[in-house]
């Protein structure tokens, strides 16, 4: 039987580019490194394995690798590092050039090289990336099964091709490349996410830990490592994820419309446990009018300090007409359906305006005897909105 940790992608110097708090979220992640090893001495692991991308890059300072050294001398077990596509083995790599990472402890080990690793009642077979971009299956140098090799274990960094639309020089790894290889499990870095979603159902001999802490809101599932047993040779492997990570980045899109659009914000956020430990980002669509528009203002603001971070993203969110829109409208039935919309707007009445809104008609000589129907009403919505937001956008550039 073998028991290990899998990580991979902790990406120790991301950028976090444009965030105010990017120091604090890259101190997190050396802390992050701290809780993967901790977790593996705490579950009596044989040994913990970094599939790639221990580095953001290859250009890391040099304070940076200090401190992931002396993280990884904490480690009272073995622990492999696979160099990924962000710290691969070019000629200015860190495993190579960098004197911090030249005096690493006996009990770490970088797999530089497309060789066996034999342990005790296992091999490791490391697909280590040699380059930024390659269009070859890193692991086609796997040799086949024989007896003395115990329980096989690939471990590569690269793109798993059970997806539609993957790059042909992201490192393809064929879809069967487990049961091509021979292996009983094949573990693997580069997706940020947790793949397969249920890693625990006992079907697959192929894993993405995904990075143990988020990186980004794109990212599902992330946050873990595995814990990965396996009890023979040819033995499915269990698989456990093991949350590692403290910060969550959580997206949430919500329609604004009707009579509890307002209230349907606020219920959301208040229902995010550890706000402080949150990154949320609200993509609002729909169409408010000024009251609620207001009021969505005014619950932002009060809600915005609880969390890590906070953003919005309201370009698709748009705003029933007022006076603005009349100064733009030549045709005398837009000025009357304006008129109208914009009396609907200051009321509290949210719902979408239908013909009883308006009367059963508008005027026989500027409709034409055609009744507003919801469908024009609402296609009246977005028309009054992006005209009353390109106004502005106008007045604004003229400053």
């Amino acid at each position: 039987m073998v028991r290990f940790v899998l990580s991979a992608d902790w990406h120790l110097g991301a950028g976090f580019p444009g965030r105010q708090n990017a120091d604090e979220l890259r101190r997190l992640r050396l802390q992050t490194a701290r809780n993967v090893l901790a977790i593996a001495q705490n579950k009596s692991a044989d040994f913990a394995i970094v599939a790639g991308d221990l580095f953001d890059s290859n250009r890391v300072g040099r304070g940076l690798m200090y401190e992931a050294r002396e993280i990884l001398r904490t480690s009272s077990m073995p622990v492999y590092i696979l160099p990924g596509n962000h710290d691969s083995l070019e000629e200015d790599s860190v495993y190579r050039v960098r004197a911090e990472m030249n005096d690493l402890p006996g009990h770490v080990r970088v797999l530089t090289e497309q060789t066996p690793v034999t342990l005790s009642g296992v091999t490791l077979y490391p697909c280590p990336c040699f380059g930024k971009v390659s269009s070859q299956d890193p692991t086609s140098w796997i040799p086949a099964r024989s007896t003395e090799d115990g329980i096989r274990i690939g471990i590569a960094h690269g793109s798993w091709k059970v997806m539609p639309d993957l790059p042909e020089d992201d490192h393809p790894i064929p879809k069967d490349a487990a049961l091509l290889r021979g292996l009983d499990v094949l573990c693997l870095g580069h997706w940020h996410s947790l793949f397969p979603r249920d890693v625990s159902s006992g079907s697959e001999r192929t894993f993405y830990p995904g990075t143990p802490e988020q990186l980004s809101y794109a990212e599902k599932g992330a946050g873990n490592v595995l814990l990965v047993t396996i009890e023979s040779v040819g033995a499915l492997p269990r698989v456990e994820p093991i949350r590692s990570g403290k910060m969550r980045f959580l997206q949430h899109s919500i329609e604004l419309r009707g009579q509890d659009a307002v209230h349907e914000v606020r219920h959301t956020l208040e229902q995010i446990d550890e706000p402080d430990s949150c990154l949320v980002r609200l993509v609002l669509t729909g169409v408010l009018n000024p009251v609620a528009s207001g009021r969505l203002q005014q619950t932002l603001a009060e809600l915005e300090p609880r969390f890590f971070g906070f953003e919005i993203d309201s370009s698709h969110l748009l705003s029933l007409p007022d006076e603005l829109s009349h100064e733009v409208l030549d045709s005398r039935l837009m000025k009357q359906v304006a008129s109208r919309l914009a009396e609907y707007a200051r009321s509290e009445n949210l719902t979408p305006p239908s013909e009883s809104s308006f009367g059963a008609r508008l005027p026989e000589e500027l409709a034409g005897g055609e009744t507003l129907c919801n469908a024009g009403s609402r296609a009246l919505e977005l028309l009054f909105g992006q005209v009353r937001l390109g106004v502005r956008n106008r007045v604004g550039d003229n400053k």
